[in-house]
């Protein structure tokens, strides 16, 4: 799978991939940076992004639950019972 590319400033240093050019870098690269220089930014960015992929998951339980005429908190219900199953397999 391909990583996805940043650019970088002119002090930036990429990480050697298959895809990175000079004064590209990863992600992940991004990430740590960004998390070291601007905590705060991080974790508003950090927020957003489970905030949206919650509201992503949760529409499509309410596409996928919806012709069953279940009550309005069905797809919630389903969501977190998911998450707490993944989150317990995990921990063993």
């Amino acid at each position: 799978m391909p990583s996805v590319l940043i650019p970088t400033g002119h002090h930036g240093r990429a990480r050697a991939c298959s895809l990175c050019r000079p004064g590209m870098m990863s992600v992940m690269d991004y990430l740590r940076r960004l998390q070291s220089e601007r905590p705060v930014v991080y974790f508003i960015v950090l927020l957003v992004g489970f905030w949206v992929a919650f509201q992503l998951v949760l529409f499509v339980a309410r596409l996928v639950l919806g012709p069953f005429g279940l009550p309005g908190w069905a797809p919630l219900a389903l969501v977190l019972l998911i998450a707490v199953l993944v989150a317990r397999r995990q921990n063993r």
